[in-house]
């Protein structure tokens, strides 16, 4: 049985956290978990449970691992551009925020 678009919202508001964001679009962007957790100073394992983590949050897969790396799935393809933008507005928010201090 799918859940519902506010079933998902509630149990992201609830339990999702920016890094979740931030792996799934970094892994998508350099189609490696290994080069995903380089670039945001994780290990691989962390990688794949935060990968992990956010696919048991949505019911869904979001990426189809390979040895050469991994492919983000249609679902996956969906949410990237609300990560994408979710993770702009925090950076442009934190300019704002370091241009006051």
């Amino acid at each position: 049985m799918s859940a519902s678009a506010p079933v998902l919202l509630n149990r992201l508001l609830a339990r999702a956290r920016l890094r979740h964001l931030q792996v799934l679009v970094q892994v998508a962007e350099l189609g490696s978990l290994q080069r995903a957790a380089q670039v945001v100073g994780l290990t691989q394992p962390a990688v794949t449970h935060i990968v992990n983590d956010l696919e048991s949050l949505l019911g869904a897969t979001l990426f189809q691992r390979h040895a050469r790396g991994a492919r983000p799935t249609p679902v996956a393809q969906e949410l990237l551009p609300a990560a994408r933008r979710m993770l702009d507005a925090l950076g442009q928010g934190t300019e704002a925020v370091a241009a006051r201090l």
